[in-house]
C-alpha cells in the first residue's frame, strides 16, 4: 500500500480548519488591526446614535453637531491612516 501524500493525509476538520483561520475576521498586521479598531472606535463615538443619551457621544461631548454617515467616518480614516 502506497504511502498517501501529505495533502491527501489531512482529514476533512483539518482543511475546514486552516480555511476558517484564512476567511476569519482577526488580523495578521498590526496596521489592519490598527484601522479596525479607529473605524470601531469612530463609528462607536460620532455615528452611532446611543439609546441612553439620544445622540452620540461625540455630540454629547460637543466635539460634533451631527451623526456622522459611514462615508464620512471611512474618508477620516483613510487620511488619518494612509
Amino acid at each position: 500500500m502506497p504511502m498517501a501524500s501529505i495533502p491527501e493525509a489531512k482529514t476533512e476538520s483539518h482543511r475546514d480548519a486552516c480555511g476558517a483561520a484564512l476567511r476569519s475576521a482577526s488580523s495578521k498586521k498590526v496596521e489592519n488591526l490598527e484601522a479596525a479598531v479607529a473605524l470601531h472606535f469612530m463609528w462607536y463615538n460620532f455615528g452611532r446614535v446611543h439609546q441612553t443619551l439620544r445622540v452620540t457621544p461625540g455630540m454629547e461631548a460637543g466635539l460634533s453637531d451631527h451623526v456622522w454617515t459611514m462615508a464620512e467616518v471611512v474618508a477620516l480614516l483613510e487620511v488619518w491612516c494612509f
